[in-house]
């Protein structure tokens, strides 16, 4: 048992949060005093939490990078697993967003490709690059073919675009997919002109 620092009543190990500094391992308030006082705190709390972090903004960056770094397959793992379950709703967002913003996105594209063009050629040689290097040596090329096969074969048959994308981006911000048939998803071009070259799960 362990006694509450601010409320004074005893209680069992899970009636505290963890502590890794502390003696006991335990904080010296009870959770429910804990939660209470987060609660009638909370605007003065957010706002130390953002300085904080406004402080600290290149040790924070370094930790997550070191942190994606040792776990990039825990994470790739996890975030395959959730886009698989939530695709669905994922898709039907960006579709939504990509009916409601398509002629801007469109036209913004295309004054940023006339103004741009060099930067465009840049981009599309990275992409082949970055491409061949997210390849393994053990791909298998006939199941990578057999998805471009599928996404014609739909868009013959209802001449609906279909575009094949990677689920995990080749070069995302979180972790790189690799490009192998089981990181391919097959989408309307709609589908894939409305979604970023980022996977966060939300």
């Amino acid at each position: 048992m362990k006694t509450c620092s601010k409320c004074k009543i005893s209680k069992g190990p899970s009636g505290f949060s963890k502590k890794k500094a502390a003696k006991d391992g335990l904080q010296a308030q009870c959770k429910a005093c804990t939660a209470g006082y987060n609660k009638a705190n909370r605007e003065s709390i957010a706002a130390k939490q953002a300085e904080w972090r406004q402080e600290n903004l290149e040790s924070i960056a370094a930790y997550q990078a070191e942190y994606r770094k040792e776990n990039r397959e825990e994470q790739a793992a996890y975030q395959a697993e959730w886009y698989q379950e939530n695709r669905e709703a994922v898709v039907a967002r960006q579709a939504k967003w990509y009916q409601e913003n398509r002629e801007a996105k469109l036209a913004k594209n295309s004054k940023y490709q006339k103004a741009n063009p060099d930067k465009c050629r840049a981009i599309q040689a990275k992409r082949k690059a970055a491409k061949l290097q997210r390849t393994p040596a053990w791909v298998d090329f006939e199941a990578i073919k057999a998805v471009y096969a599928e996404a014609h074969r739909l868009e013959e048959l209802d001449g609906i675009p279909r575009h094949v994308d990677h689920v995990i981006p080749l070069q995302g911000e979180l972790v790189s997919g690799l490009h192998i048939a089981s990181n391919l998803q097959i989408l309307t071009a709609e589908e894939n002109l409305s979604k970023s070259n980022k996977f966060v799960p939300h």
